[in-house]
């Protein structure tokens, strides 16, 4: 495939410096090797580069998961950013990240954990532990050794199917949301989990889309596909809800909750919905459907993926950063975690075909910005 095909139409600021590579870590002396396919990876792809159709891009790799295991669902870094797990709906695969170019480490079709349909997953802060859930309706606990995975629990607890996943920031509690409109609580003691409580979300049709911590392990919010968004604090009884307002009612709504809780961002029928607890922004400039939304570590960027096919990514401000449009839908789009140069960041995203772009990503005025201020 020639380098032209590779373009995209993209936009990008003069101060953002945006180089789409495959992750990896820096050797001795903080040289870090090219990357390229690695051998007998057979779901790599070589990198295209393209200087001739914007100096921005300079380097593009991506990989495929086995396209007999449906499309790529769910996106989640490992907490040090050392390898990532790619769920399908069929099965989960844990690429590791730490060579010249991600190579799969292991992988388990969805009848080894006993699940049906794989529609959530979250790994814990330590990275020790995955949770996964789906159609079968129950909550699996895996423990995480030398990215292979054993499964710990697996508690039938909602009468649905379960969307949604979150551990806490302090790894003590797992939150599980379904389409039974409940959010269990689950305390995690050994490697096991534990009911502690549950909440309903009265009056919400289609149940719990999404889940995230308010920046601490007490407080949360969740949200459901009807537009309901309910903030909860955990106490020693059932969680109390403190507030509840309402976002146009979706079909789907997905969201996510800065690390800082200070905002929260959701997605929609064509735009993308900023709240900072007071006030409300729309980003217009999807066409489709807003498949997912994920926060940067530092709170200072927002991705967007769609079903036009568009990956953007947003400032605070709301103002666009970079965006591209491929072939297919974009269902799933994560940040790696963890610490970074200021203005520097990696970012995944999934296709519907089963392609994973993995993007690393320098924005030159956020570092000149952070050294002003120091």
């Amino acid at each position: 495939m020639s380098a032209a095909q590779f373009a995209r139409p993209l936009a990008c600021f003069s101060t953002l410096s945006l180089a789409m590579v495959g992750l990896w870590v820096a050797g001795p002396g903080g040289e870090r090797p090219r990357p390229s396919v690695a051998a007998g990876n057979s779901h790599a792809r070589a990198i295209k580069i393209d200087d001739e159709a914007n100096q921005s891009i300079k380097e593009l790799e991506t990989f495929k998961i086995p396209a007999a295991n449906g499309v790529a669902a769910r996106l989640n870094f490992s907490p040090d950013g050392k390898w990532l797990m790619v769920c399908d709906y069929r099965a989960i695969h844990l690429y590791d990240l730490t060579g010249e170019s991600p190579k799969e480490v292991s992988s388990y079709k969805q009848e080894e954990f006993h699940i049906r349909d794989i529609l959530a997953a979250a790994i814990s802060p330590d990275g020790g532990l995955v949770a996964v859930g789906g159609y079968d309706k129950g909550v699996h606990l895996c423990a995480v050794k030398d990215m292979q995975l054993t499964e710990m629990s697996n508690e039938m607890e909602h009468d649905r199917a379960v969307r949604a996943l979150q551990f806490s920031p302090d790894g003590k509690t797992l939150l599980s949301g379904g389409d039974d409109a409940a959010v269990i609580v689950w305390d995690i003691r050994n490697d096991k989990l534990h009911r502690r409580t549950m909440a309903k979300i009265e009056k919400s049709i289609f149940g719990v889309q999404g889940i995230g911590f308010a920046g601490n392990s007490k407080n949360f919010y969740v949200d459901t596909a009807t537009g309901d968004v309910r903030e909860f604090t955990l106490g020693s009884g059932e969680p109390k809800q403190i507030k509840a307002f309402k976002e146009p009612a979706q079909l789907a709504l997905p969201m996510a909750v800065s690390a800082d809780g200070r905002q929260i961002a959701f997605g929609s029928l064509k735009d993308v919905i900023l709240w900072d607890g007071r006030d409300r922004t729309k980003l217009h400039k999807h066409t489709g459907k807003v498949n997912e939304v994920a926060f940067s570590p530092d709170a200072s960027l927002i991705a967007s993926v769609g079903t036009d096919g568009r990956l953007i990514i947003w400032d605070s401000a709301g103002r666009i950063k970079y965006m591209t449009q491929r072939p297919n839908s974009f269902d799933a789009v994560a940040f790696r975690p963890g610490p970074s140069q200021p203005g520097e960041f990696w970012i995944a995203a999934a296709n519907h075909n089963g392609t994973v772009f993995i993007m690393h990503m320098k924005d030159t005025a956020a570092r000149q910005n952070h050294g002003t201020r120091a």
